[in-house]
């Protein structure tokens, strides 16, 4: 045997020995029933290129929320609940369909909130006693809050100044993929980075207690 292929062969057996030893670790660590709760903030965006299809003219969308988290071990899962509001952020400005005319057009101005509520479930690995990755998807619902105006323009694509409300959906169902890095100070306390995509992109930090 070469000695390249002794480091081939020494390399693929050090990755396999520490692979065993870190799912060894991970499952001596979990522990059934395991309930935690907690806080967290996130920011959203949703990217122009989602957009940009189906609109000509648009302008940028963002939110920032704030929330409430519980989870529920069940050994190498958790179901994971969250409760949010958001401040969803639609700058104000103009839209036009794509390939629409310019009578198309429109100007769009927002307060709009969001309350949603969330579940997921969290496939989690313990590589290090005090470091979780978790990834997982989700389903949730939002319910929208606070005023859309639309307006429309004149000849010159110009707005009306003269707005109309819009009703709003009663509730938003959406898919989420949700995906970050936990980590364990204490055997008690959890603080993560969080990110994936829920409406958007999204990404936060979150404290919370075991129990």
């Amino acid at each position: 045997m070469g000695f390249a292929m002794k480091v081939r062969v020494f390399v693929i057996a050090l990755v396999m020995i520490f692979s065993f030893a870190a799912a060894a670790m991970a499952q001596s660590i979990q522990e059934e029933g395991t309930p935690a709760v907690g806080a967290h903030g996130l920011y959203t965006f949703l990217p122009g290129a989602f957009i940009s299809p189906a609109y000509s003219d648009y302008t940028s969308i963002s939110a920032i929320g704030y929330g409430g988290w519980a989870t529920y071990g069940l050994g190498a899962f958790d179901l994971s609940f969250q409760l949010n509001n958001w401040n969803l952020m639609v700058e104000d400005g103009y839209w036009k369909p794509r390939g629409g005319d310019l009578e198309d057009k429109f100007y769009v101005e927002s307060t709009l909130g969001m309350v949603d509520f969330n579940m997921a479930v969290i496939w989690k690995w313990r590589v290090h006693r005090a470091v979780e990755p978790y990834v997982g998807p989700g389903l949730g619902i939002g319910w929208l809050y606070g005023d859309l105006e639309v307006d429309e323009v004149d000849e010159d694509g110009k707005r009306l100044h003269d707005p109309e409300d819009k009703e709003l959906p009663p509730v938003i169902p959406y898919l989420s993929v949700l995906t970050g890095c936990r980590f364990y100070p204490d055997p008690h306390w959890r603080l993560s980075i969080d990110t994936g995509f829920y409406f958007g992109f999204f990404i936060g930090a979150s404290v919370g207690y075991v129990f």
